[in-house]
């Protein structure tokens, strides 16, 4: 079965899904393009986190209708964007930006047919502080979802940014027998440097299998954070784009892909509380969420005046 999309409105936001016999796939164009829902049919899993208020805050604002102040304020859980994440900007006092533009953006959109997926969502913005021209186009064939954009420069000057996508696992990966199988890389203790009086990274930079946490070493591969514990680390020069979080308990795995030379490195955050329960694997630019200390030590991705990118990044289920 190619994919199907139709629109829907939840109570004061329109929202668009794609669907297949596999997947339905829910995005919210006025808040991001943010995926909500990633539902893998077939043992009826809902596969991304969600907030314990998000349905209040649908039905409460407009996303549309808002330039949100931050991401944490009308967060939903799931699949954001943020892009750019931190940016110098040359307004009022502020000396740079930590709002993510493109997830506190209202998209436009529109839907295609296609011959080999059925139909396609394409969802479009230009970013108003930053001057990113956005477009990302989502395909839905068998069990995957791919989506590729294309970012041009349209801001008239060079501008160097960080760029993270945070897609956000929840029940059905997390709950039971999980283990994540990453690819080569360090990783960094980005709250202890963070809290340390030395620059030198090198001294906070572990493997996956032996991460300190609490006075310990943990495995980050299956560590699952007790209650009201929330963990937060970076991973550095990740050797390819891939990582796949298996459920043991379900018998699914989910395979994230992404362009490794645009994304060279990967934020990890889990949570367990009332608010969300979460294991987030964010591909980025950086291995530093510190804009500063990124541009100080020439971190940043730049892109130049009329520079245009294509890449692409895909989540496919296996069970």
């Amino acid at each position: 079965m190619k994919c199907s999309v139709f629109e829907k409105d939840i109570y004061r936001n329109k929202v668009v899904f794609l669907e297949n016999d596999f997947l339905q796939i829910g995005i919210c164009p006025g808040k991001g393009s943010d995926i909500f829902k990633y539902l893998w049919k077939p043992q009826s899993l809902e596969l991304l986190a969600k907030t314990s208020d998000a349905d209040f805050k649908f039905n409460k604002y407009q996303f549309d209708t808002l330039f949100l102040e931050t991401n944490e304020a009308y967060y939903l859980g799931g699949w954001n964007e943020l892009l750019p994440s931190r940016i110098r900007v040359d307004y009022g006092s502020e000396a740079y930006s930590e709002r993510p533009e493109s997830t506190v953006t209202s998209w436009g959109y529109r839907i295609a047919k296609h011959e080999d997926y059925g139909e396609v969502l394409t969802c479009f913005a230009t970013m108003p502080i930053s001057g990113l021209n956005v477009e990302k186009s989502f395909y839905l064939y068998g069990s995957e979802l791919n989506i590729k954009e294309s970012v041009k420069n349209i801001s008239g000057k060079k501008i160097d940014f960080s760029w993270t996508h945070h897609p956000t696992f929840g029940a059905g990966l997390i709950l039971g027998d999980f283990e994540i199988d990453f690819p080569k890389c360090k990783v960094m203790d980005y709250i202890g440097f963070q809290g340390s009086k030395t620059d030198k990274i090198g001294e906070f930079l572990f493997e996956t299998s032996s991460v300190p946490h609490g006075g310990k070493l943990i495995d980050l591969s299956r560590y699952k954070p007790k209650y009201n514990e929330e963990l937060f680390f970076t991973l550095k020069n990740v050797e390819y784009g891939c990582v796949r979080l298996k459920n043991n308990s379900y018998g699914i795995c989910a395979t994230l892909k992404w362009d490794n030379k645009l994304f060279p490195h990967m934020w990890y955050w889990s949570a367990n509380n009332d608010y969300i329960k979460a294991l987030a694997l964010e591909p980025s630019t950086t291995y530093l969420p510190d804009y500063e200390y990124c541009l100080d030590n020439e971190l940043l991705f730049s892109m130049e005046v009329g520079q245009e990118i294509q890449t692409e990044i895909s989540l496919e289920i296996n069970g």
